[in-house]
């Protein structure tokens, strides 16, 4: 009886475990994600003051979406 019961709550500690670090990776992709992203707006930001805007926001347009499919794969894995 005893056995049964520190396996079951042993389970729930594991499973809680499990919870906690898919969180923490999916919080460490996202402070990434969000990192990298700022960077790469300046960076954008910067070649618009020494090319045209049209073809940059062309291209912030494309890492939004590829950021946006990224965070949704992750929410989905997680979830």
């Amino acid at each position: 009886m005893e056995s049964c019961v520190f396996h079951k709550t042993l389970d729930i500690i594991i499973e809680e475990r499990i919870s906690f670090v898919c969180i923490m990776v999916l919080l460490l992709f996202t402070s990434h994600l969000a990192l990298s992203s700022s960077a790469r707006l300046r960076f954008i930001e910067a070649q618009d003051l020494v090319h045209g805007k049209q073809n940059n926001l062309l291209k912030l347009n494309e890492i939004e979406k590829a950021d946006r499919t990224r965070l949704d794969y992750l929410f989905g894995v997680i979830t």
